[in-house]
């Protein structure tokens, strides 16, 4: 289990009051409980135990493939949604980014070969992106899906297929931290992508490390983010209060404690990371263990940076360069394209 909390104010005894709102969070990598001088325990479950299965690690099971059909809806309703990301404002919806996006891609790589390698696979944007990139010029001459759910292979490798059947389709059960560009073995220009927000579940530290070992000069990766605008979280609020969410933080309390009744909650705060200080969006369960104290057990966090911010975090140490930024009419959905840049000295 990672830990987050430090200086907690003990809060009340009631269950319903009790709540993360107002802390000052902290991510610290490290296992076990954490507990303050109040009577609240606090703990949350790593990506490992969220997405797979310790004791059967290549194995899938009805859990993980609910947290992997969840992941399909919420993106579904993105791409199928038109007000998303709109917030009563005229400008691009989620759909018309991803194809304004693939207008930038196909722009470098038509009558080119490439090779597509996605980070958290998903199947809805994902045929999206390749049917666009085919229809425009690009071809795509494998698929690579990288993923700690076993649930995963199958789905998208029926999705993959609907695009081109003669897509060479690759599936790694694999934890980011064991990659590298030795390991991939990709010979074309590679297209890396991360979709449904999943880079903000990751200190950025780590994301910059796992990026700067695989991708090679001159490979782009596209990343998709809910930013935070400053003063307006309505966007944010509004993502976490869909089932899907309830139903996945239901499914991580299920897995670590068993069936118990809790309350569902969600806050967005400040978290210091990294040296650096980031709204992040909250998701925990709270609820009463048979001691009598309160758990607060957090499902999932995900950093909600500006857009100033996430390019700052990209550009900032000299080994990648934003290509293009495309946002919804709202601001509020990001899709940033940056391209690994040339090893220029020692390192």
């Amino acid at each position: 289990m990672n830990s987050y909390v430090v200086g907690v104010k003990a809060p009340e005894t009631n269950l319903n009051a009790a709540s993360v709102d107002g802390l000052k969070l902290h991510f610290v990598r490290s296992k076990g409980l954490v507990r303050d001088t109040g009577s609240m325990i606090f703990r949350s479950a790593t990506n490992e135990e969220k997405y797979s299965n310790e004791q059967l690690p290549y194995g899938s099971n009805s859990d993980l493939l609910e947290v992997f059909e969840l992941m399909r809806s919420l993106n579904q309703k993105g791409i199928e949604d038109a007000s998303i990301g709109m917030q009563g404002i005229t400008g691009p919806c989620l759909s018309d980014a991803f194809n304004q996006t693939c207008d930038v891609l196909a722009r470098r790589y038509k009558g080119q070969s490439i090779d597509y390698v996605e980070l958290g696979p998903e199947p809805v944007k994902t045929e999206l992106l390749l049917s666009a990139l085919r229809a425009r010029g690009v071809d795509i001459a494998s698929y690579t899906s990288i993923d700690i759910n076993p649930a995963s292979a199958g789905p998208m490798r029926e999705a993959v297929s609907r695009v081109w059947s003669k897509i060479r389709i690759h599936h790694l059960s694999e934890n980011f931290d064991n990659l590298t560009a030795v390991t991939l073995g990709k010979n074309n220009p590679v297209i890396f992508t991360s979709l449904g927000f999943q880079e903000g579940n990751h200190p950025p530290s780590q994301t910059h490390d796992l990026l700067t070992r695989i991708m090679r000069p001159g490979d782009l990766f596209l990343t998709e983010m809910q930013l935070y605008t400053p003063g307006d979280t309505g966007p944010i609020e509004s993502f976490y209060k869909l089932d899907e969410m309830k139903r996945f933080s239901q499914n991580c309390l299920r897995r670590a404690y068993g069936n118990v009744d809790s309350v569902y909650r969600t806050t967005i705060t400040d978290v210091a990371i990294d040296n650096a200080t980031f709204k992040a969006a909250i998701c925990h369960e709270e609820f009463i263990d048979d001691g009598g104290q309160i758990v607060c057990f957090l499902t999932n966090y995900c950093l909600k940076p500006t857009r100033d911010e996430l390019r700052q975090l990209r550009e900032s140490q000299g080994e990648f360069s934003v290509v293009s930024e495309i946002t919804t009419g709202d601001g509020s959905l990001l899709l940033q394209l940056c391209e690994r840049l040339p090893v220029t000295g020692p390192k």
